[in-house]
C-alpha cells in the first residue's frame, strides 16, 4: 500500500462501535492515520490493535484519561507536527464515520479548485448522512436573519458556502490549525466544531460544505422522536451530553465574533430541547439538572 503523504486522518475514539471503525479503516485506504483513544477499556484497546496490525503509516496513541474530544485533536496534531513526515492536509473524523466511494479525494479535489480560483478556503466538509435514520445533516448557512440547514438538491453539487461546518469530515491544511491555535480544548465536547468554524470565519477565511462528498454518521446513540405537526426527530443525549452542549453554548454568547443571528436562535433552540425533553423523556429530572447547570457554569 502506497501512502497519500499529503492527508493524515485523524479519528478520536472512547469506547468505539469496533464494526464502525472497521469500516472507518476499509475506507481511509493509503492515508496516513493517527487513532487517538480517550481512555478505552483493555480490551477495546486490544481490538483496535488488530485492526491495524498490518496497516501502514498508522499510529494509535493511548491516553490515560479522557480529555475529550478537542484537547485530543490538538494533541494528535501535534503529534502528527513532530513526525517526519510531509502533510499538507488533515481530516477530521469521528469513531462512527464513514466516508463513502472517494469523498475524501472529492473534499481534497473541491479544496484545491476553490484555491486557485482565489477563494480564501479555511476549510471543507461532506454532506452527512445519518446511519439509522438516512437523513440528510445539511448545511448551516445564515439566510435573512435565520440560521438554517440547507439541503442541496442531487443536481446541484458544486461547493456551498457555510456559516460553519460539521467537525466530522472537516478537512483543511495543516497550517491553517496551527495558525488559528486549534480547537477550544475546554469544550471538552460539543460545540467545538461551531466555535471553531465562527474563529475561521473571523480570521477571514471562508468554509465551504462539499455535497459530493458524502460521509455515513451516527448522530447519536438513539433518535428521539416525537409528533409536532409531523413527526420530528432529535439525535439523545445523555445528561452529561446536555451539561456540555448547554454550558459551551451559553459560553458562546459572550464571545464578540459569534453571529448575532446564532446567538438569537441557539437560545431558542436550547428553549425547544428543554420542553422536548420535558415532554417526552422519562429521565426528564436528570436532563434538566444537568442542562441548567450546564447553564449556570457557562454564565
Amino acid at each position: 500500500m502506497a501512502r497519500n503523504n499529503k492527508i493524515a486522518a485523524i479519528t478520536v475514539t472512547y469506547h468505539p462501535d469496533l464494526q464502525l471503525l472497521n469500516q472507518q479503516i476499509a475506507e481511509l485506504r493509503d492515508y496516513m492515520w493517527i487513532i487517538f483513544d480517550n481512555n478505552s477499556n483493555y480490551d477495546e484497546l486490544a481490538k483496535i490493535e488488530d485492526m491495524i496490525e498490518s496497516r501502514p503509516f498508522t499510529y494509535l496513541i493511548k491516553n490515560s484519561e479522557n480529555v475529550g474530544l478537542a484537547a485530543a485533536i490538538n494533541m494528535a496534531i501535534d503529534f502528527i507536527s513532530h513526525q517526519n513526515v510531509d502533510i499538507d492536509f488533515i481530516l477530521l473524523l469521528d469513531q462512527d464515520s464513514i466516508p463513502l466511494g472517494n469523498s475524501i479525494e472529492l473534499l481534497k479535489k473541491a479544496f484545491c479548485k476553490l484555491e486557485k480560483e482565489g477563494m480564501p478556503v479555511g476549510c471543507v466538509g461532506p454532506q452527512l448522512v445519518d446511519i439509522q435514520t438516512g437523513l440528510q445533516y445539511g448545511f448551516h448557512i445564515i439566510n435573512r436573519g435565520m440560521w438554517k440547514r440547507y439541503f442541496p438538491e442531487n443536481l446541484n453539487l458544486t461547493p456551498l458556502e457555510c456559516s460553519s461546518i460539521n467537525g466530522s469530515g472537516t478537512f483543511m491544511r495543516l497550517d491553517l490549525f496551527k495558525k488559528i491555535g486549534g480547537l477550544k480544548g475546554d469544550f471538552f465536547i460539543d460545540h467545538i466544531d461551531t466555535e471553531w468554524s465562527f474563529r475561521v470565519i473571523n480570521c477571514g477565511y471562508k468554509l465551504f460544505g462539499v455535497p459530493e462528498a458524502v460521509f455515513e454518521h451516527r448522530m447519536g446513540e438513539r433518535s428521539l422522536s416525537f409528533w409536532l405537526l409531523g413527526w420530528k426527530f432529535l439525535p439523545y443525549r445523555s445528561p452529561l451530553r446536555h451539561y456540555y452542549l448547554f454550558r459551551n453554548n451559553i459560553s458562546m454568547l459572550w464571545y464578540g465574533y459569534v453571529p448575532v443571528t446564532w446567538k438569537f436562535w441557539s437560545i431558542i433552540k436550547l428553549i425547544f430541547t428543554i420542553l422536548v425533553y420535558i415532554v417526552f423523556d422519562r429521565n426528564r429530572k436528570q436532563q434538566l439538572m444537568s442542562m441548567f447547570k450546564g447553564i449556570k457554569d457557562g454564565m
